[in-house]
């Protein structure tokens, strides 16, 4: 039996972590060191697609109270441990969305798009 991308993501266990190659601060410290004029990470919009449980994402929202952060995943079981850690941690600049990158409909624009774990799975 085949099963669709959305079928094996949420049946297979994704480890949650951060992933330091995919840091706002390391990027932005490399897009400026070329000479682009990029948003700094302590004030931007930040979405992150596939963000499983949140933990990349919780940890940015908590380096930098003043960004407005979201993660997008297809998991209802991510988006709702993501949710409960983020409710945990009181922190209020972070939201997620239980949604395909495809329906997602974004509130305004993003500084930052992270889409570290898409690229394993897509």
């Amino acid at each position: 039996m085949t099963r669709s991308f959305a079928e094996l993501y949420v049946a297979e266990a994704y480890p949650a972590m951060s992933h330091p190659a995919a840091d706002p601060a390391v990027n932005v410290a490399v897009a400026r060191a070329v000479g682009l004029d990029v948003a700094d990470p302590a004030g931007a919009r930040i979405l992150e697609i596939g963000c499983g449980t949140g933990h990349h994402i919780l940890s940015l929202a908590n380096r930098w109270p003043r960004s407005v952060c979201t993660g997008v995943d297809i998991s209802a079981r991510s988006i709702s441990v993501a949710q409960n850690l983020a409710r945990q941690a009181g922190l209020g600049n972070v939201r997620f969305c239980k949604c395909s990158i495809l329906e997602f409909e974004p509130e305004g624009e993003f500084d930052v798009i992270i889409a570290h774990g898409v690229f394993s799975w897509v």
